[in-house]
């Protein structure tokens, strides 16, 4: 899972980057735009009861990885998606948006001030702007494609054209494309071409160590405008960054005197998988138990090649059973001879939590 961060400057969002890396993260770009890159992995209770049961070598948890931008602040205009962030923020799974609702005597607001609806509605727009400019590219060089071309290629041409006008028509009025009504087909075919707002957007609002107390209030307040596949939270990012280096016993601790969430940044994690619609299922033997990320509806066909290519391609079966049968079961030869071991074919939908054995041939 790759989640791209924007935000505008000193709006904390590399200060989250740093909670949410635990400050691994290694700068890989040039130029105008370079990007830090950290992972980090989501903690996932069911790992070691599994881990119990197989005893393997190395426990191994799904991760996230992260990019943070650092805008040209020399810029006439500071722009989130310009030049090589563009590039990344097409490939990534989700946007992460950090919006500023703190206020500090010695960091500069923004030229609209301390306004976190103004800050998203300016976010928001940025991204409808630079989807834009990909759909009027489009629809031109179709356009001019349709002017020559034979008579059976008309159909399609048309066809797709008629997409990116409900594209335009969507992007001119303000609306992000993930609020559109697609079908499937549609949407496929818009897929191959990364459009910033078809992506789910998280909005994370930073927030005073002050103003913790109303911090639900405040996600609330700007979650009240309708939208698909984006959600809003309010976290302080300055006290989860210095909460994230402590020593994990030592920031618990600390996290409970305050009454906050045990998870911490975890929540962002896991705000993100619910965006994508994401479910967890896990694999296991000796060497290794992991947990792996696919979207939901995943057939059992697919879920193997996110494991390896091969086991796509020489695909038998899957042998199927939930997390926590497996661990009453006591491991998997006796839940093979309790007959709990589903074998299920290509077509299966991987549920959460499965626990999959994939037979293929080499």
């Amino acid at each position: 899972m790759e989640i791209g961060i924007i935000g505008y400057p000193r709006s904390g969002k590399t200060t989250l980057f740093t909670a949410l890396t635990g400050g691994k993260g290694a700068r890989v770009g040039r130029g105008r735009l370079p990007v830090t890159v950290g992972t980090t992995s989501l903690p996932d209770p069911r790992l070691h009861p599994l881990a119990a049961v197989f005893g393997p070598k190395r426990i191994t948890p799904a991760e996230v990885r992260y990019y943070d931008f650092s805008p040209d602040e020399r810029a006439p205009k500071v722009s989130l998606v310009g030049g090589e962030a563009l590039n990344v923020l097409q490939e990534v799974d989700c946007l992460l948006a950090v919006v500023r609702a703190f206020d500090h005597p010695s960091i500069p607001p923004p030229p609209w001030g301390v306004d976190p609806q103004r800050e998203v509605a300016e976010v928001e727009a940025e991204l409808a702007l630079a989807d834009l400019a990909v759909a009027e590219r489009r629809a031109q060089r179709l356009e001019q494609a349709l002017k020559g071309a034979k008579p059976h290629e008309r159909p399609l041409l048309a066809e797709e054209g008629g997409v990116w006008e409900k594209v335009l028509g969507a992007l001119r009025e303000g609306r992000p494309v993930r609020d559109l009504p697609l079908e499937e087909g549609e949407k496929r075919l818009l897929a191959s071409f990364h459009l910033l707002t078809a992506k789910p957007l998280l909005v994370v609002v930073n927030v005073n160590e002050t103003d913790l107390a109303r911090a639900a209030a405040i996600a609330e307040a700007l979650s009240a405008s309708p939208g698909k596949r984006r959600r809003v939270m309010a976290l302080c990012a300055p006290l989860e960054r210095d909460l994230a280096l402590m020593e994990p016993q030592e920031a618990q601790a600390f996290r409970r005197s305050l009454g906050l969430p045990p998870e911490g940044v975890g929540q962002v994690a896991r705000a993100t998988i619910d965006l994508l619609d994401l479910v967890t299922f896990f694999t296991g033997n000796q060497e290794e138990v992991r947990a792996w990320l696919v979207p939901r509806g995943t057939p059992a066909v697919k879920a193997a090649g996110r494991i390896h290519s091969d086991m796509e391609r020489g695909f038998i079966r899957a042998e199927v059973i939930p997390w926590d049968r497996l661990v009453a079961s006591g491991g998997m030869a006796e839940a093979r001879r309790q007959g709990l071991l589903r074998p299920e074919g290509k077509g299966y939908v991987v549920q959460e939590g499965d626990v999959l054995h994939i037979l293929f041939s080499g």
